[in-house]
């Protein structure tokens, strides 16, 4: 121990040990800020007042109730090599906890540096909450330089400390807990602070998930981070509108590609999970958007309002009129009804944007559908398949009556009947468009007339249960063909329809005599335009050879005399 001054501590040696031992008797040595001892090679300071007490757990506290070693010394100095104060003697529980929570596993682990009570809460200014973040950053030091750069280190002089998330004095907190359950004291924690957001966390899909045990189901740090929580105006945030969708999707995997994002788009607002999903409730008709003020259907017209206002001649013109007169008187539209706002998610094969099934409405026609050769090659899996929305569209959807006329029809049918690529790939004619233009209604459909003045191919295969002739519910099956032609022709008979309808002269071995006749005409097409051709052009250069040795031509005069050919019942 430093002496200081020696004659000092003799005088003060003689009076202290003639009264009784108590705090003034403790302070007239250790006011010295000088005093220090040296244990272990490290140098401590002795240095306490009464000050030291004030505003703390052990204010009004005597020395001796801690340093009950000293309790009976009457000669002063006493020995610097007396023992320190055992804090469980008072704290009874909390040593318990830290010694079995805290101390053995670390010793047992070998470790040399173990804190005690003093290092965190001090030693004579005592704080219950003590100084966590020096202490746990001893070893946490990764972590603590995380939480230094955290929207909570800013708010580190409210007493917000690791202990305010983590028990001080049991390390394995967490084993003594069920996933589940840990997941469920994580957002406790959260929830003393940020009561408000994590209340309306409790209303999402995510937390009925949690309470389900799903263990995927993600919790305020799965969000926001576990130590470095920036703010979401930060753009390093992991929650800022940059960064969202990146979170959102590490459990939604793949739902990054259904996020809208419009081609004349300048608000990056309007392109994040959020903006329909509402941030912590997730729940897309209970609560406003937390980026718009406004419900979820308001949020839609943000970019689709041109859209729901459609024209009139339009099919679903009612149902868009409907809802936006639910807008208008301020009630909540619906436009999940029938859209699927993640259509371009994994769990959506069709790849579309509709919820809604258009059998819903249209039973009748579904039913067809599904008994089609289209339907069976759709449910086999094969995407070129035609469904209702690749023949009426998605979103422009027409009154049957004005969008399939003659010329729409063919063209349709033929985008994928035309296409080699397809039809080799599900081994159909190739021809079976060639073949149907060399038809009398090829030919009016080629000479551009509209309307049902021609047979097109729903015509004869009809619109929706479409299925090959061999089938006896086809429409162009031998038991039924007569009855299909006889829909636009009277008195049709047997030799009627056998006329081949989709003739093609390239496949020969089926139309042998046909093939005969088609060489025969265009041979003699040929031969004849060669011959008359031939004999213009030679007319043609007779007449100028004659002008240029003749000059032009001079008209013979009229004569007056007339003879009549022909009379009046023969012209």
């Amino acid at each position: 121990m430093k002496t200081g001054n020696s004659l000092k501590y003799l005088i003060l040696w003689i009076p202290l040990t003639i009264f009784a031992q108590d705090n003034e008797t403790c302070v007239t040595c250790h006011e010295d800020e000088s005093l220090s001892v040296r244990r272990s090679g490290i140098e401590l300071s002795l240095f306490v007042t009464d000050d030291h007490l004030t505003d703390t757990p052990h204010e009004g506290f005597s020395c001796i109730d801690c340093h009950t070693a000293l309790d009976g010394i009457t000669e002063f100095p006493h020995s610097p090599l007396v023992s320190l104060p055992e804090c469980g003697s008072c704290h009874t529980d909390a040593q318990a906890e830290f010694i079995e929570g805290f101390f053995k596993p670390l010793l047992e682990k070998a470790y040399s540096a173990i804190p005690n009570c003093s290092d965190c809460h001090g030693k004579h200014k005592i704080s219950w909450v003590g100084r966590p973040q020096k202490v746990c950053g001893i070893c946490h030091q990764d972590i603590l330089k995380e939480f230094n750069q955290s929207r909570h280190w800013d708010l580190a002089e409210d007493n917000l400390t690791c202990v305010s998330c983590h028990k001080p004095h049991f390390k394995y907190e967490k084993e003594e807990h069920s996933p589940e359950a840990w997941k469920m004291k994580l957002l406790e924690s959260c929830h003393k602070c940020h009561e408000n957001e994590v209340n309306t966390f409790m209303n999402s899909v995510h937390f009925e998930e949690i309470e389900k045990g799903n263990l995927a189901a993600p919790i305020c740090s799965d969000c926001h981070a576990r130590h470095k929580v920036l703010s979401p105006h930060d753009p390093e945030s992991l929650v800022s509108v940059a960064k969202l969708d990146l979170i959102c999707s590490r459990c939604h995997i793949g739902y990054e590609a259904s996020i809208h994002r419009p081609e004349s788009n300048s608000d990056p607002r309007l392109e994040t999970c959020i903006v329909c999903h509402t941030g912590h409730s997730t729940n897309m008709t209970e609560a406003n958007s937390s980026i718009f003020d406004m419900g979820i259907s308001n949020v839609c017209l943000k970019c689709h309002e041109e859209m729901l206002r459609v024209k009139i001649g339009e099919a679903h013109y009612n149902i868009h009129d409907e809802q936006i007169e639910m807008i208008d008187q301020n009630k909540e539209a619906d436009c999940g009804n029938c859209h699927q706002y993640h259509y371009n998610a994994p769990e959506h094969p069709a790849f579309t944007g509709i919820k809604r099934s258009c059998g819903d409405c249209h039973p009748g026609q579904q039913q067809e559908y599904e008994q089609s050769s289209h339907y069976y090659a759709l449910v086999k899996g094969h995407k070129e398949a035609p469904n209702c929305i690749t023949c009426h569209g998605e979103r422009d959807v027409l009154k049957t009556e004005e969008s399939f006329q003659g010329q729409s029809i063919v063209a349709l049918c033929s985008s994928c009947h035309g296409d080699r690529e397809v039809t080799l790939k599900f081994q159909l004619n190739p021809e079976v468009v060639t073949g149907y233009n060399t038809s009398y209604h090829g030919q009016m459909y080629q000479l551009g007339y509209q309307g049902e003045a021609f047979a097109t191919c729903v015509s004869c295969h009809d619109n929706h249960s479409v299925l090959p002739h061999t089938d006896p519910m086809a429409t162009t099956h031998q038991e039924n063909i007569m009855k299909t032609c006889g829909n636009c022709h009277e008195s049709v008979n047997i030799n009627f329809v056998s006329f081949l309808q989709h003739y093609t002269p390239m496949v020969k071995a089926e139309n042998i005599i046909l093939e005969y006749i088609h060489t025969f005409m265009l041979w003699l097409l040929g031969v004849t335009l060669f011959i008359f051709g031939g004999h213009t052009l030679l007319w043609l250069i007779r007449l100028i050879v004659r002008r240029i040795y003749e000059g032009p031509l001079s008209k013979p005069p009229k004569s007056q005399k007339r003879v009549r050919r022909f009379d009046v019942v023969d012209r």
